[in-house]
């Protein structure tokens, strides 16, 4: 089978996040009921209570979860594998653009997910099917992703912070008014520079993500 042109598999591999995004949705709200708080407050809870108790399953289902890394929560089907790897960043919002995110949901995926079969074909290491979330090739994500990132669909999650983070760099510790550490700042300077869609990114996604629309800012962008 003809491996399918770069623009088409940075399209697909778009809407594969943008699907993996609508069934975060479905499982976040159960997160939240599991750790006793609400959806936005998921990233605060888990990063600023002592002693935080994580969880193992997102209570009365098959998934189970583990918190790891800056905000990350990894969440496994127990039955067939399928796997989604949740982004939460400022005010817990989790829709931020993950490429190795996006991989590990597309190799693990099957029904009732998409099967995604052009993707797992381009993206797959040296492993033969079946594939689960280990299967992709980290060097053919980047190779992929690092030209999607190019278009002009992508902002930081919150510019505003990015630019005090900047001006924080290098300077005295995180202080607040009362002399203590400001923990929830310097919780929140890790993840304000995550990328998210941007109005235009949103706008076309929304709309389906026509070829005719993301061929053109391929185009114009150069990147064949």
């Amino acid at each position: 089978m003809a491996q399918l042109p770069d623009r088409e598999l940075a399209r697909l591999f778009l809407l594969a996040w943008w699907d993996s995004v609508q069934e975060m949705s479905r499982l976040v709200p159960l997160i939240a009921e599991t750790i006793d708080t609400t959806p936005e407050n998921i990233f605060y809870k888990r990063h600023l209570t002592v002693g935080f108790d994580f969880p193992s399953r997102i209570k009365g289902t098959q998934w189970r979860c583990m918190f790891h890394g800056i905000g990350d929560c990894a969440v496994t089907h127990e039955e067939d594998g399928r796997h989604l790897e949740i982004p939460f960043g400022l005010n817990s919002r989790f829709d931020h653009v993950s490429a190795w995110g996006t991989m590990l949901y597309i190799m693990s995926s099957k029904a009732p997910w998409p099967e995604y079969n052009e993707l797992k074909n381009y993206l797959a290491g040296e492993k033969p099917p079946p594939y689960e979330r280990w299967s992709g090739s980290h060097e053919k994500m980047v190779m992929l992703s690092d030209k999607l990132y190019q278009l002009p669909l992508f902002e930081e999650s919150d510019p505003k912070m990015t630019e005090q983070k900047k001006r924080q760099a290098g300077k005295q510790p995180y202080i607040n008014e009362t002399g203590e550490v400001d923990l929830k700042l310097i919780h929140e300077h890790s993840v304000c520079d995550w990328l998210v869609l941007n109005q235009l990114g949103q706008e076309i996604i929304k709309a389906g993500l026509s070829k005719k629309d993301f061929y053109q800012l391929w185009n114009e962008a150069e990147l064949e």
